[in-house]
């Protein structure tokens, strides 16, 4: 781990088990890592002005970034970030859009086999007889 790293750690928020809060790696000391949580306040995510020492086995997941916008944020002009929906850019395919092709070709394609199966069952029969 290096400073500025993202990490995801174990965090003991009342619930029945501890969740992965995300957190920015400050300073790493042998097991100790010492980390600032980014939290979310009216809809703008900052990070933390405490710091915490953590063990390194509460790390839950270590990320390959050090941008929050590798991890759906984007920055604000004020320091802060917004979580960006992964899918807002998603659009579905209307019913009219798609053909449905590929089902009636799977059915065609089943009904071939079908009918090469019994083909082979007469050649069977053919051998048997012999």
């Amino acid at each position: 781990m290096v400073p500025g790293q993202l990490v995801r750690v174990w965090t003991d928020v009342g619930e029945r088990k501890p969740v992965p809060l995300l957190a920015k790696v400050i300073e790493k000391d042998d097991s100790i890592v010492t980390i600032r949580y980014l939290s979310e306040d009216e809809g703008v995510w900052r990070y933390e002005e405490d710091v915490y020492e953590i063990d390194s086995d509460s790390i839950a997941e270590k990320l390959n970034t050090t941008l929050e916008t590798d991890v759906g944020f984007k920055p604000t002009d004020d320091g802060g970030f917004i979580k960006v929906d992964s899918d807002d850019d998603y659009v579905p395919e209307s019913e009219d859009e798609s053909s449905g092709d590929d089902e009636d070709d799977e059915e065609e394609d089943f009904e071939e086999e079908f009918e090469e199966s019994d083909d082979d069952e007469e050649s069977l029969d053919e051998y048997q007889d012999e």
